[in-house]
């Protein structure tokens, strides 16, 4: 039904959550345990579904410019877990991201880079923005306290 759209399903992020944006046609979004509890998105709406929930979230606004930056290098995070901010970070640029200061990963935070940054810019204002600092590594960073 779809036939341009965004798809992020990493099983490694929490929760195993899957995340489609579309772009342009239908789609429905479906989870693996309970195929007849689908929503259907139209062009500019998106949806996720949790790798062991029974329902997918109901179809939201998802900006279209936004959806498509990582296709540019640009970075855009919409309210989303700082942990799984890391991890994109980490696979984006090829680096190791350790947080010795775990109660941030929990904490949602969004983020939007008109332009392409290094991974230090993003790293140093998620820290900003939560208080804590962080160091450079041989292979990566290190937040900490």
């Amino acid at each position: 039904m779809g036939t341009k759209l965004n798809l992020r399903s990493w099983a490694s992020d929490p929760g195993a959550e899957t995340f489609v944006a579309l772009t342009e046609g239908k789609l429905s979004l479906q989870p693996l345990k309970a195929p007849a509890k689908s929503v259907v998105l139209n062009p500019g709406e998106s949806s996720s579904v949790q790798g062991d929930s029974t329902t997918p979230a109901s179809p939201s606004v998802s900006p279209v410019g936004q959806t498509l930056l990582w296709m540019e290098g640009r970075l855009s995070f919409q309210n989303r877990p700082i942990g799984q901010i890391i991890r994109e970070l980490e696979r984006r640029y090829n680096l190791s991201i350790k947080v010795e200061t775990t109660e941030i990963l929990s904490d949602s935070l969004t983020i939007y880079y008109s332009n392409r940054i290094e991974a230090e810019q993003a790293i140093k204002d998620i820290c900003l923005s939560k208080g804590v600092t962080y160091r450079q590594t041989n292979n990566g960073f290190v937040i900490e306290h």
